[in-house]
């Protein structure tokens, strides 16, 4: 396994869940041989995900906050993207949802000052059930993040 460079660690946001709970984004690191890695970096290159749909995720996990099953410091929000077709404009506008993908961003509420202060903050973010998300899920600046319902 290849050891985190020393920048991983910094903080590039933090804010707090839907729970008022301070969750901190890391720069993190990934490395493909191995495919090992966390925060920003990983999320990024492996996933396709941005920072603001991490946040979104935090922010409306529509399915819930979930403890991890193995490390009782990690819970996971559980989120779904919608992808919406509109039609029309103004008052006359409609829009359906086309597509869903449900997501998950983990988190680990862990302590471990020689590495770094307050808590580690988001691990990981991802698709269920794919390694790369649809563009739509918030992968970049030009469609929409999750989980935006658009208003009739």
């Amino acid at each position: 396994m290849v050891p985190p460079p020393t920048d991983a660690y910094n903080v590039l946001a933090h804010w707090p869940d839907i729970y008022f709970k301070t969750i901190n984004y890391r720069k993190g690191f990934y490395d493909r041989a191995s495919d090992t890695g966390f925060g920003d970096t990983k999320i990024r290159q492996k996933h396709h995900l941005t920072s603001p749909a991490v946040y979104k995720m935090t922010q409306h996990p529509l399915r819930g906050r979930v403890p991890d099953k193995f490390i009782m410091t990690r819970y996971h929000y559980l989120a779904t993207a919608y992808k919406f077709e509109c039609r029309g404009l103004l008052w006359d506008k409609e829009c359906s949802s086309v597509a869903q993908k449900d997501a998950r961003t983990i988190v680990d509420f862990n302590v471990e000052s020689a590495k770094y202060s307050d808590t580690f903050g988001v691990v990981t973010a991802y698709c269920e059930g794919q390694t790369i998300c649809p563009h739509w899920v918030g992968g970049d600046w030009t469609s929409p993040i999750l989980p935006i319902i658009p208003e009739k």
